[in-house]
């Protein structure tokens, strides 16, 4: 834009174009801004960046700041796990499909016989499409069996259909079900909904959709245009957002204005997440747990997330949280703990379980926390360098957030109401993110396929168990 005037602006610009244009030229974005070519396309970006401005908490100065911090680290090398110590979770229930299941459904069984029912939601993370599975489509549209090719998004409200009827004397509520959509995966949603009827439910289905972020194309947080379109290059914010837009929507204060007690959140295509749901919300009526994590065992050197509790070493506050493994041998020294035998031997399996992405919170205290933070999850920021000063990205970075990292949204007395239970991997936790030649490769390296056909095989396994557990086979 520097063949036009500061006066020039003025005129072809609205007071508000004027005064945002301003705002990036504080923030250093002149390498951005020359990529304008006339007027046109400067008010274009303007509008963009605008709607930006409005709905990102604090807004495009928080979001520069943010990035410019998280990028001098990266840039630096920082660890951020430097100060605190890690440890098992206090709160930690490991759980299999006979005695501890009964026990913990029982004492959901018995909050039903008094009328006290959990009135339950269901927040469905459905962003993406099944490009990667060979899939042409969103993937709750994937069929999750072929016997029926009932798809994933009609095994979902088949379950929560089947928990109504089931607790019908008690449930005073049906149990909503927000879906958090994309700008790729709204209308293909809208149509799977139409095409259904909404599976009769169409007053109890909320439809809440994640925007982008601006990309970042240097150390210096510079937003980037895209060369074909001339349009400012926006990238997924990761799917912390359902935090954020829950708030935003004013659906997590409505759920709690319905008495709503508990929030479920999930992921697309784990046709077993619901496996462990009875017995975990005994957990959380036990433990008293304002967020509660459901897990799978996990071997040492797992390429998957490990719930631990990471105290700080001067504030001695704790946090019961996800750490990515990637990250996990800083605070373990590359000597991760294992579990020990009967004999007292190690074996394979690590005392950290596994993330799989399933939470449940207590709404209330889930508010409370929401509140404080206006929605907004702590970021993280990982560029890929092309040069050894960690100057160069390969490709445009931006900021991220993830659900599992909500407990760094807590004060000290709210974070010792975290926890986690821990169930077989059979009975909870099957994801589906590979095509069949990906799938074909980790399995020869000895890592889950993880594919459709493989997640159809986990749910004929899930249902024979339960058959023989209950005696019938």
């Amino acid at each position: 834009m520097n063949n036009y005037t500061n006066e020039e602006l003025k005129v072809n610009l609205t007071s508000n174009e004027y005064d945002l244009y301003q705002l990036l030229l504080t923030y250093q974005q002149d390498k951005f801004l020359q990529q304008i070519k006339d007027i046109k396309q400067l008010k274009q970006v303007l509008s963009t960046l605008n709607d930006f401005n409005n709905r990102y908490p604090g807004g495009i100065d928080a979001y520069i700041t943010t990035a410019k911090k998280l990028l001098l680290d990266s840039k630096q090398g920082s660890n951020p796990y430097a100060k605190y110590n890690i440890s098992i979770p206090s709160i930690a229930r490991n759980i299999n499909l006979s005695k501890e299941f009964d026990f913990y459904e029982n004492i959901l069984l018995e909050q039903l016989k008094n009328k006290n029912t959990p009135q339950l939601a269901f927040v469905l993370v459905a962003g993406g499409l099944g490009e990667r599975l060979g899939y042409n489509g969103i993937k709750i549209g994937i069929p999750y069996e072929i016997l029926t090719n009932k798809t994933y998004l009609e095994y979902y409200i088949d379950y929560i259909n089947a928990f109504e009827q089931l607790h019908a004397d008690t449930m005073t509520k049906k149990c909503p079900l927000i879906i958090m959509v994309s700008d790729d995966t709204i209308e293909l949603t809208k149509d799977l909904l139409i095409a259904n009827n909404y599976f009769q439910r169409q007053d109890n289905i909320h439809l809440i959709r994640q925007d982008g972020v601006p990309a970042l194309s240097d150390n210096n947080a510079s937003f980037i245009l895209d060369e074909n379109t001339g349009e400012v290059i926006m990238k997924p914010h990761g799917h912390g957002d359902v935090h954020l837009l829950l708030y935003q929507s004013k659906l997590a204060a409505q759920l709690a204005s319905d008495h709503i007690q508990y929030l479920c959140i999930f992921q697309d295509t784990n046709g077993l997440a619901f496996g462990a749901l009875p017995a975990a919300l005994g957990v959380n009526y036990q433990d008293h747990l304002l967020m509660n994590s459901i897990t799978v065992p996990r071997n040492v050197d797992d390429a998957v997330g490990a719930i631990c509790c990471l105290t700080h070493q001067e504030t001695h506050k704790k946090l019961v949280i996800n750490v990515e493994y990637n990250q996990l041998s800083s605070l373990t020294g590359g000597k991760e703990e294992c579990v020990k035998d009967s004999q007292g031997n190690d074996t394979i399996k690590s005392i950290y379980p596994g993330n799989i992405n399933l939470l449940i919170f207590e709404i209330d205290g889930y508010l409370k926390a929401l509140t404080r933070s206006n929605g907004l999850i702590p970021e993280f920021i990982n560029p890929k360098y092309s040069d050894n000063e960690r100057t160069i990205f390969n490709k445009p970075t931006r900021l991220e957030t993830m659900m599992q990292e909500f407990p760094k949204c807590l004060n000290h007395e709210e974070s010792n109401r975290v926890g986690f239970a821990e169930f077989p991997r059979w009975s909870s936790f099957s994801a589906v993110k590979n095509n069949i030649n990906d799938a074909l490769l980790k399995q020869k390296k000895g890592n889950k396929p993880e594919s459709p056909a493989t997640g159809e095989f986990d749910f004929y396994n899930y249902q024979r168990k339960l058959l023989k557990n209950s005696g019938v086979i």
